[in-house]
């Protein structure tokens, strides 16, 4: 093992090719070991602070952004229930007056009931025809042109094709004979 002159040399030559340190690096060293202090933990602490500080405050930004406005939905709809009926009176009343009347109201504390705003989907037209008529595809259009040109016997034997009664479709049972088992001696 190297002795603590060749240490310090190695080291002094491999700062020396970084770069040069400062006269007092030694003694600042010395300085914050005799005081149990060091640099990091500063800044690990500063790093936590706004690693939790960040969160919460983007969480705040959108809870704000995000939580409805009850007081603006519901105001005008309060403010209706509790104006009083309109007066009639044969005279106009100018502005002053008016703002006399309101001034001279009783304030009455604004209470906001938190209401689900949750609208009905528009109900679909009633169609008076179901299904919707359609134009007819050309496939049908070539269909109607060959009817239309079909013979007065064709025609006959097409509506006889249609007017038999629809009878269920029967399938014959399937019977699979077991294979007879191999002989030994054939193998």
């Amino acid at each position: 093992m190297p002795d603590e002159r060749e240490l310090d040399h190695l080291i002094d030559s491999a700062l020396s090719t970084y770069a040069e340190p400062r006269a007092d690096l030694e003694a600042r060293v010395l300085a914050n070991l005799a005081a149990g202090t060091s640099k990091p933990e500063p800044t690990r602490r500063r790093w936590l602070s706004w690693a939790i500080a960040l969160p919460i405050a983007a969480c705040i930004v959108l809870m704000l952004m995000l939580y409805p406005r009850h007081d603006r939905i519901e105001e005008p709809v309060h403010q209706a229930q509790q104006s009083p009926a309109p007066q009639t009176q044969g005279v106009p009343q100018n502005s002053i007056a008016q703002a006399a009347q309101l001034s001279a109201r009783p304030h009455r504390p604004h209470i906001v009931v938190a209401r689900a705003t949750h609208s009905a989907p528009a109900p679909l037209p009633k169609l008076d025809v179901f299904p919707t008529p359609q134009p007819l595809s050309p496939e049908e259009r070539t269909f109607v042109r060959y009817v239309a040109n079909m013979s007065e016997s064709d025609r006959k034997a097409l509506a006889a094709t249609q007017d038999q009664p629809i009878t269920p479709l029967a399938i014959a049972a399937i019977q699979i004979q077991p294979l007879a088992p191999l002989d030994k001696s054939e193998n």
